[in-house]
């Protein structure tokens, strides 16, 4: 007789989060019976206590601000299954998660699971940050496939043996507690496996949301970087599946800097002379008054840009198309000249105040000292 692994489900709640019911429901109603499912919750609001699911779970309330990463390792120490399975309570999961998940780790032989996320796709700030996730999941998917490690981890739903968990220490207390388990796992060995379920992750409603939550993720990633600066360089150099799948993260610099150094090149100079200013100036004698020098650097940079936007343009719709994510023809548009942009303020921001040592409030993130 064989016999269904014990799975703890812990969720993780500032006060109140709308999609709490929903997530709670959903993975009640899940067929799959040997399970617990664990809400441990700081500051609980009125509206948290108005959930008729809650009373089917097992509750942890803080009165006062605990920080996420304490409410985790207290739930943990309370959970009782063999796999421990942890989703932020903003998470959309589909029918039968729980079932599924625990039938992907039986048969994947690994430690740690991930699974695919995705945005909502609602309003434009939502539909945009989806393609955030979509970029992300190649790196997790390529560590899976290639190295069966992982140097990175999304905290938002992920799945771990609770042995695994106990070796590897815990969450520690830090801002990304789940890229710092990422790179414990990969330290110590942990087998990593990305699955093909897929749950999706609603984002911020408005602009000042989202530069908020991006500015914690930026500050927390900062932490991370610099706290792990010299091992993260080795596992790269000897790793370059890493750096190669984040490239999509940084297409447009990453190309933009190549064509500039193309174009830089003398014969390549020669080349644009020879076969394009040329043959302009055929059909545009006006030209003929602008020096060549000039003519040639307007080409140039013309060429850096469209040549950018080209293969950033067919990269993000090569990605999204990988994960089914339905978009429109001008969120490409929209997502290359304006949100990544405005993503990589809000990162130098982020780094910036880390570097500063500005004091900063960042949520609950972490227990107040």
């Amino acid at each position: 007789m064989v016999v269904s692994p014990q799975v703890s489900v812990i969720i993780p709640v500032y006060r109140y989060s709308e999609g709490l019911r929903d997530l709670v429901s959903s993975i009640l109603s899940d067929p799959y019976e040997n399970k617990e499912v664990i809400v441990v919750v700081d500051e609980p609001s009125e509206a948290f206590y108005r959930i008729p699911e809650i009373r089917r779970c097992q509750v942890i309330v803080h009165e006062k601000r605990r920080g996420k990463v304490s409410s985790l390792n207290e739930a943990v120490e309370r959970s009782h299954g063999e796999w421990l399975i942890f989703l932020d309570a903003d998470v959309i999961i589909g029918k039968d998660f729980v079932s599924k998940a625990v039938r992907y780790a039986e048969s994947s032989n690994a430690e740690l699971i991930d699974f695919i996320k995705l945005g909502t796709s609602g309003n434009l700030i939502e539909r945009l940050a989806t393609f955030d996730y979509a970029m992300a999941n190649l790196i997790f998917e390529a560590s899976s496939r290639f190295l069966k490690r992982t140097v990175f981890l999304d905290g938002a739903a992920f799945m771990i043996k609770r042995e695994t968990l106990k070796r590897l220490g815990g969450f520690d207390q830090v801002f990304s507690e789940d890229l710092e388990l990422g790179i414990k796992s990969y330290s110590n060995g942990i087998r990593y496996s990305m699955s093909n379920i897929t749950v999706y992750v609603r984002q911020p409603s408005d602009i000042k949301k989202w530069v908020e939550q991006r500015f914690r993720w930026a500050y927390g990633m900062a932490e991370w970087s610099f706290r792990n600066f010299f091992r993260l360089i080795f596992y790269v150099l000897i790793n370059p599946i890493i750096i190669i799948s984040a490239l999509a993260l940084i297409v447009p610099p990453v190309t933009s800097l190549g064509l500039f150094y193309l174009t830089s090149a003398p014969i390549i100079n020669n080349v644009m002379m020879l076969y394009m200013i040329n043959p302009l100036m055929k059909f545009y004698p006006t030209l003929l008054r602008l020096p060549r020098r000039d003519l040639l650097f307007y080409l140039r940079a013309a060429s850096v840009l469209g040549g950018s936007f080209a293969v950033s343009i067919t990269t993000y719709a090569s990605v999204l198309r990988h994960y089914r994510v339905k978009y429109r023809a001008y969120d490409l548009l929209l997502y290359y000249f304006l949100y990544q942009p405005m993503l990589l303020l809000v990162y130098l921001l982020g780094f910036a105040v880390y570097l500063m040592r500005i004091n900063v409030e960042l949520n609950w993130k972490v227990e107040k000292g």
